[in-house]
């Protein structure tokens, strides 16, 4: 076994110490509850079945029915790329309020390096 350090020790308390606390927390009017997301989904929400990984930002949920159905709509155009990226920034141009010079767009982070 090998040595432990300090900064393992204070990491392993510390997550020790917030998971005994979290039954504590007392909830809020700004704590969202299952039964409040529930009827904003107008479904029923399961857990899933299997360990989520956060670390992947990873969505247990899934997409929601909007984002699918913009998905569906919109599979013959997923394999193209756009040639004219002036709409696109035109509109995060004034959803941002900066000026469209200030944006810029491309195909992958390679080409914006």
């Amino acid at each position: 076994m090998g040595r432990i350090t300090r900064r393992q020790v204070l990491l392993g308390g510390t997550a020790l110490a917030g998971a005994g606390l979290i039954s504590s927390i007392p909830s809020t009017p700004f704590t969202p509850s299952m039964k409040l997301m529930r009827s904003a989904l107008g479904a029923d929400i399961e857990a899933p079945d299997y360990v989520m990984r956060a670390h992947y930002n990873e969505n247990p949920y899934g997409p929601s029915r909007v984002a699918i159905q913009s998905i569906v709509e919109s599979i013959d155009l997923a394999n193209l790329y756009a040639d004219d990226p002036t709409d696109i920034v035109n509109l995060l141009s004034e959803l941002n309020n900066v000026a469209p010079e200030n944006i810029m767009v491309g195909s992958g982070s390679s080409e914006v390096l």
